[in-house]
């Protein structure tokens, strides 16, 4: 039996990644698999028992051990999880024994790397939207997460939406002229919008996909076009409101920390400064700051800490740097 043995999952929407190191901070293994998420879809638990199974399997067997491992493992894990992480317990349990196991949202475990597991606040938007922060008394809060149908404001799905009804708004001549239409046409290869919402409403373009539109909001919007520049101050609006929603629920030493993450904000300034300028509107004395480390790292760190294991900021790097270069 390996003594020591920590493990992290970050489980997402594109993929499942394991990493499992000793106690002095070594690599022993990683795993790689496909996507975690959205369980109650067809095919949905299966394929999430598959990531972890794979994903987790794959770190083990790199450090040394069986699949399965055939004698239970001192081993202290943490797996973030976009979706199913109340399952994740009866599913491990089903090929290896560990010897303490949390799961937890994924929001847990970006926190964590983005402040290596100090406080702050973390603004999540993606194919979703979230914020959720921690102070250093240790209380938690958040913001949005409530999904395409009650919120995620903010989030590509969201922008992508509002592109599409940008250009439903020009087709009627109910909005002004919007070069969001004839993009929208090109990237679907569709020959009218009328077509593209046959394809929407026949299940032929997923919430993924809408979401996938964002980029051409923001080249647009770079372009000068008057819809796609309404459209991302709306989104930076929102996401300032949800930090600022996080923010006034807890406790902070100024400055208080911001951290954004996700494919949104890849967009770099044309979404950072509108979303600095309103968040610092609302709350002056809030630093927007990057993230430290992946969320994969902050499973991992979360993981020491369940197994009662200190880990430094210089091992940490180096698993970083380490991982990166695995690719």
């Amino acid at each position: 039996m390996k003594p020591g043995l920590s493990l992290g999952v970050d489980g997402g929407q594109t993929s499942t990644l394991a990493v499992v190191c000793d106690e002095t901070g070594n690599l022993l293994g990683t795993g790689l698999a496909g996507p975690s998420n959205h369980i109650h879809e067809p095919g949905g638990m299966e394929r999430f028992e598959r990531a972890l199974r794979t994903s987790i399997g794959a770190a083990l067997q790199a450090a040394g051990f069986s699949d399965p491992p055939k004698q239970p493992i001192e081993l202290a894990a943490f797996c973030g999880m976009t979706g199913g992480w109340e399952r994740v317990h009866d599913v491990l349990a089903q090929f290896v024994t560990v010897q303490h196991l949390i799961a937890e949202p994924d929001m847990v475990t970006a926190h964590a790397g983005a402040f290596g597991g100090g406080p702050g606040v973390i603004v999540i938007a993606g194919t979703g939207s979230i914020a959720y922060g921690k102070d250093a008394a240790g209380q938690q809060a958040r913001s949005g997460g409530w999904g395409y149908a009650m919120g995620d404001e903010g989030s590509g799905y969201d922008i992508g939406r509002q592109a599409l009804m940008a250009a439903a708004r020009m087709e009627d001549g109910r909005g002004p002229h919007t070069s969001l239409l004839a993009a929208l046409l090109d990237h679907f290869q569709l020959a009218s919008l009328w077509e593209v919402r046959t394809a929407l409403y026949g299940g032929k373009i997923s919430r993924p996909q809408i979401a996938a539109l964002a980029p051409l909001v923001f080249q647009a919007c770079r372009q000068g076009d008057e819809a796609a520049q309404w459209i991302v101050d709306q989104a930076a609006c929102h996401l300032a409101q949800l930090a600022t929603a996080v923010l006034g629920r807890l406790c902070w030493e100024e400055p208080a920390y911001v951290t954004p993450v996700g494919g949104v904000f890849q967009a770099g300034e044309t979404i950072m400064n509108p979303f600095q300028t309103k968040l610092k509107a609302r709350c002056p004395d809030a630093r927007v700051v990057p993230t430290r480390y992946p969320p994969v790292i902050g499973a991992l760190l979360l993981a020491y800490r369940a197994g009662q294991v200190s880990i430094d900021v210089e091992q940490l790097e180096a698993i970083t740097q380490k991982i990166q270069r695995k690719g």
